[in-house]
């Protein structure tokens, strides 16, 4: 599958705020982070703001802050490439061939995609990355 660099930074941008925990997150840090340009990443928080996954602290100590930890890739790649889960026009004047293409190919493609793409959830990404990294340290007293 082949995703925007838009998709690809939100994506990889959500994780690292999930991945951090921190309470709130600048752009600054993140794009510095993840060697992305910051001009370039304010466009793709202004489409996950508008899509209510993350939202912002005004001022000297503010940043972004995920709105919720239970965010999943449907969420985020339907806030950044909205035009993948668009119903598909007709191929062809034929109502028949658009019928049975949309019946038996486009709609349970279209169902199965987001079936999966929600069953992905970002925290389990981010305990991935953790566990791999080997940033997962457990304290024993």
């Amino acid at each position: 599958m082949k995703l925007s660099a838009r998709t690809r930074y939100g994506i990889a941008a959500m994780t690292y705020m999930h991945i951090n925990d921190q309470d709130v997150t600048t752009l600054v840090n993140i794009a510095d982070h993840l060697n992305i340009s910051k001009i370039y990443l304010e466009q793709v928080f202004s489409s996950l703001k508008q899509a209510n996954l993350v939202d912002a602290i005004k001022g000297p100590t503010g940043g972004y802050f995920l709105k919720s930890k239970e965010c999943n890739m449907y969420n985020i790649l339907n806030a950044l490439e909205p035009s993948m889960f668009e119903k598909t026009p007709p191929s062809t004047d034929d109502d028949i061939i658009n019928s049975a293409l949309c019946t038996h190919l486009y709609t349970p493609l279209d169902e199965a995609l987001k079936a999966e793409l929600k069953e992905i959830k970002l925290k389990d990404i981010a305990e991935i990355i953790k566990t791999e990294s080997g940033d997962n340290h457990m304290y024993y007293i």
